[in-house]
């Protein structure tokens, strides 16, 4: 259990440390990173 919730957390880490340095990201793969998040987010806290 620890192991995924650990998995988790770096996975939203890397995520939100990809947000802040998007800047050679596409617009396209922005969008879909944020709608990830967004359902991500909504999964952890629902």
């Amino acid at each position: 259990m620890i192991g995924t919730i650990f998995n988790t957390a770096m996975i939203f880490c890397g995520s939100l440390l990809g947000t802040l340095f998007k800047k050679g990201m596409a617009s396209k793969y922005h969008d879909i990173l944020m709608q990830g998040l967004g359902r991500l987010r909504s999964s952890l806290w629902a």
